[in-house]
């Protein structure tokens, strides 16, 4: 019993981590057609750092967002001393809906 748990939990991880890498690739593609500047592009793993260079003030962008119940995370909530940076971080499977991808088109597509 015990080994065939064990096995079900590793075949449920490889799944996940597998539905993971495919959302960071769908989720880094559609930043980088809307204008996004990726810090590092891994294969996978749950966050994608990226800036885009028309916007000055991602806590704006992320107060805009709030007000469509879309979550945002401006990068300096993920920095030690609070400093201002252009850059935010997104949740890689919160970025998967379409909501996200609409708004961030509307505001900042090229």
């Amino acid at each position: 019993l015990f080994r065939s748990r064990c096995q079900a939990g590793r075949k449920h991880l490889k799944g996940l981590r597998e539905r993971l890498a495919q959302a960071h690739q769908v989720v880094a593609g559609r930043l980088l057609r809307l204008g996004f500047e990726l810090f590092h592009e891994p294969k996978a793993g749950m966050f994608l750092w990226a800036r885009h260079p028309a916007l000055s003030d991602p806590m704006a962008l992320s107060n805009q967002a709030a007000e469509h119940d879309i979550m945002l995370g401006p990068g300096h909530l993920f920095m030690a001393d609070l400093q201002a940076t252009p850059w935010m971080r997104f949740n890689v499977a919160f970025s998967m809906a379409p909501a996200l991808e609409a708004f961030l088109h509307e505001r900042l597509a090229p």
